[in-house]
């Protein structure tokens, strides 16, 4: 027994010896293994050229490079890259923003289907107009100015005209900023030619007034100019001049005297003539219930009292009644100037019973 165990102790003791001059070998052929941990060497390791690694180039951002390029459908060749002017136009500040923007520089035969595919991947809710302004004034604070030059020799693409105004409303007031950043792409006129658009975000105050009072909607299939031309031919040419008048005072709407010799609008509605007295507010008076009257009795629907909310869908029957509304509101406010100015002269004078119960019953009569 004795024997047995001295014998595997020496096979284990060479087993061993083997296998620590074997790991010794192998050992003495890796490639050295070197710690970086020292403060020194990893300074010498990380000023070394090939522990570097190059920074990947990025272009400089911008607003308009994070958004998705769409890539027109014509070639550049055929692209009308005018633009009217929106220099003039100030820069409005995020709480002044709504979710209304406006076009300028339309191809003429545009329709709701171009303006939906210019606009691709925004979603426009409407694509919507105004009635045309009889008097041509351009308004400053929204339209463009032609006053940029055209290239010689280069694609001409018919546009229409500054007082033609189109505008696109989106879900909320970012999307339409991100509307406004497509100002100066390419709106695709037909198969084989394209033009530049310029686009402006509308203040909050007159988006919200004309979402109310003027705006039209574009119909499929037709353009947007023949739209604009069905409607007028089936409204009263009062209405659109009521309708501006009232945007006028309501908005303070500053318009320019550009076109001067174009005939103006004879519907002084809101104008100011400087007369006074009882016998001129009187007759404002009369005048605005006798056209209130003609009005009322010219809708194509005169069942609008009733409330049909499906009237509302008729353009006509839409700004009609707003014009119809606008009198009332200015009826009203002459016949309480008419009250005041009556009761301040009782006062020195004996009360004119009847001129005050005149007044009183004369807004209900033209019922």
């Amino acid at each position: 027994m004795v024997g047995e165990t001295s014998l595997n102790e020496t096979i284990l003791s060479s087993l061993g010896r083997k296998a620590r001059e074997r790991l010794t070998e192998e050992r003495s052929k890796r490639p050295e293994i070197r710690r970086i941990e020292a403060p020194t060497e990893v300074e010498q390791h990380s000023s070394s050229a090939k522990f570097i690694i190059p920074p990947k180039k990025r272009k400089p951002s911008s607003e308009r490079s994070r958004l998705r390029k769409r890539k027109s459908a014509v070639d550049d060749t055929n692209v009308d890259r005018w633009l009217p002017s929106l220099a003039h136009l100030v820069v409005l500040p995020t709480e002044s923003r709504s979710r209304l923007v406006q076009l300028h520089g339309l191809p003429l035969e545009t329709t709701a289907g171009k303006v939906k595919r210019f606009f691709m991947g925004l979603d426009p809710e409407k694509i919507l107009f105004l009635p045309t302004r009889r008097d041509q004034r351009r308004i400053m604070s929204l339209d463009a100015v032609a006053s940029n030059p055209r290239k010689k020799g280069g694609v001409f693409v018919e546009r229409n005209s500054p007082d033609f105004r189109v505008f696109v409303l989106f879900d909320s007031a970012p999307t339409a900023a991100l509307a406004v950043d497509r100002s100066g792409e390419v709106m695709d006129v037909d198969s084989d030619t394209g033009a530049s658009i310029a686009v402006s975000m509308v203040p909050k105050p007159f988006a919200s007034y004309f979402l109310k009072h003027m705006t039209v909607e574009a119909r499929a299939g037709a353009s947007l100019r023949q739209r604009l031309d069905e409607v007028e031919r089936t409204l009263n040419p009062k209405v659109s001049d009521i309708l501006w008048q009232q945007a006028d005072e309501v908005l303070g709407l500053q318009v320019s005297d550009t076109n001067c010799n174009v005939k103006s609008s004879s519907f002084p509605v809101f104008i100011n003539t400087g007369l006074s007295g009882y016998k001129k507010l009187k007759q404002q008076l009369d005048w605005l219930v006798e056209q209130r009257q003609s009005l009322y009795y010219e809708l194509p629907f005169p069942s609008c009292e009733l409330l049909d909310p499906s009237l509302d869908a008729d353009p006509t029957m839409r700004l009609s009644t707003s014009a119809t509304k606008a009198l009332e509101h200015e009826i009203d406010r002459i016949r309480a100037e008419l009250l005041v100015l009556i009761r301040y002269k009782s006062h020195f004078s004996v009360p004119n019973k009847v001129d005050e119960d005149e007044i009183s019953t004369s807004h209900e009569q033209e019922m």
